[in-house]
């Protein structure tokens, strides 16, 4: 099979777990190459993927950033080095199972109306790491019906169930080039903006195999509780970004009102919520308004479209 993957991989501090994410991208015979870089490491890192490019010169590119960048320009640096017909993304803890892309490859060879797929993903709690919001995590992806593209940018902005990540995407370069690439601002949360301007942009289904061909480590590394602010407050400023893409894009009406429920809700989470509900009922009403005179084009778009 003619290998035409990039596999790009943002690595900071990596080098407990970089070895095996590299190798697991290196096994797939679709890949053309790896691209690792290197946000800025000050641990063993780059020894670590030095000593794979003795082994593998040919598939493995590494690009070091003189300064740390975040994961955003990380992955960009890997779009725009890419040299594959398809893109694939996979952090530096997380990896692939054998035979990753054999049925994404083959979909979207079958299907050329199609400029993506998504799978599901299998998360591994590390050193019984398991916080209590994830309890019920264990393997998330939608495997259902194929969606409009209004259908599934919806899904996702309203947060209507675990659809996919960031690393269970395979995706055509050349869909890529027409997003504005990943927003370097977002320190958290810029794959997720990401998504949502695929979404738009782009025509992206399930794979719809149940087979699990990813595997997400969770840690305390990744996911911690001293970032939790950082995170949950970027995750408001994205979708104070995408309130503003509502007249641009054209959004429909109950994509318009998930939006305006999401910042309600990061707003709760950044805040705190009332203890009682008629609190809450007043905050949301005050921000519901601020929103309307800040935005007033909220109201005919929420309604009316």
């Amino acid at each position: 099979m003619e290998a035409k993957i990039s596999v790009i991989i943002p690595a900071f501090n990596a080098a407990t777990y970089v070895e095996q994410a590299i190798n697991s991208a290196l096994i797939q015979e679709e890949v053309l190459e790896v691209i690792v870089i290197d946000d800025a490491s000050t641990d063993a890192t780059a020894e670590v993927v030095q000593k794979l490019m003795a082994r593998n010169s040919s598939k493995l590119v590494y690009k070091v950033n003189a300064q740390n960048l975040g994961p955003g320009a990380s992955r960009n640096i890997g779009i725009r080095t890419a040299r594959g017909q398809y893109l694939s993304f996979l952090d530096a803890d997380d990896y692939f199972l054998p035979g990753r892309f054999s049925h994404a490859v083959q979909l979207l060879a079958e299907r050329p109306d199609v400029d993506g797929c998504f799978t599901r993903v299998q998360n591994v709690w590390q050193d019984d790491f398991r916080p209590a919001a994830f309890q019920h995590q264990d393997i998330i992806g939608y495997t259902g019906s194929e969606l409009s593209q209004k259908d599934l940018l919806y899904h996702i902005l309203a947060e209507r169930g675990d659809f996919f990540s960031i690393i269970a995407l395979l995706v055509k370069k050349s869909a890529v080039e027409q997003t504005a690439l990943l927003d370097e601002s977002f320190l958290y949360g810029g794959d997720i903006e990401f998504i949502y301007e695929l979404c738009y942009k782009c025509l992206l289904v399930p794979e719809k195999d149940e087979d699990i061909k990813i595997i997400r480590r969770l840690h305390d590394q990744n996911i911690t509780s001293s970032e939790g602010h950082r995170q949950f407050n970027d995750r408001w400023k994205l979708i104070q970004k995408w309130l503003d893409h509502i007249s641009d894009y054209q959004l429909e009406p109950r994509t318009c009102r998930a939006l305006v429920l999401r910042y309600v809700h990061f707003w709760y989470v950044i805040k705190g919520y009332p203890k009682s509900m008629v609190g809450r009922q007043i905050i949301k009403s005050g921000l519901l308004l601020q929103l309307l005179t800040q935005k007033p084009f909220l109201l005919k778009r929420c309604t009316l479209g």
